[in-house]
């Protein structure tokens, strides 16, 4: 069994368990608590289990939120995007080492670009009047939708490109419309 912890699965540990200290005080409600606490946990025993996808995504978000929060908390933009680029960057190749991908130049600059845009996505997102949380769950449909997209082009999958954008779609039009209608109330019947 200790076989099997290496580092891949502690670094992937740490992540969400270093979010979680730095945000803990801060989560909206003991249900976000338990959610982010179930999250991390469940993204520890899939990379064990070396399914590696939800973890990816999983670890993201947790950079994420971090990156949104210390943005917020020590009115750092340079500190927030080089967090978001240095982590998406990390994640994604370490991910590719738990699936004993090769790392070439076409996944390094897959990478790269991928970390690059949700970096810019998430400093324009910075400016927008909702919480860390939110702005960390949009830039976050914003680098899921990005990945995927490169994850079918790049493994030759059989699955659409146009279901996977009207998944996305749609669950930007569902975050979007809820964060307008719970922020703005006055916008609930435009």
């Amino acid at each position: 069994m200790l076989r099997r912890l290496h580092w891949p699965v502690i670094f992937f540990a740490i992540v969400p368990i270093a979010s979680l200290i730095v945000i803990w005080p801060y989560t909206p409600s003991p249900a976000a608590r338990l959610a982010l606490l179930v999250a991390g946990v469940l993204m520890v025993f899939m990379v064990w289990l070396k399914k590696i996808d939800l973890p990816l995504v999983g670890a993201v978000l947790f950079s994420l939120v971090l990156a949104n929060f210390s943005y917020i908390k020590l009115s750092s933009p340079l500190l927030a995007s080089i967090i978001v680029f240095g982590s998406i960057n990390v994640i994604g190749l370490t991910a590719g080492l738990i699936d004993q991908q090769s790392l070439n130049r076409q996944t390094l600059v897959n990478w790269f670009l991928i970390s690059l845009a949700t970096t810019e996505v998430s400093s324009v997102v910075v400016f927008w009047p909702f919480s860390f949380f939110n702005r960390a769950l949009i830039t976050f449909l914003f680098f899921y939708a990005l990945w995927y997209y490169l994850k079918i082009k790049e493994g030759g999958s059989n699955q659409s490109v146009l279901a996977h954008f009207i998944f996305v779609s749609l669950a930007v039009i569902l975050v979007l419309g809820t964060l307008i209608w719970a922020n703005f109330p006055h916008l609930r019947l435009f």
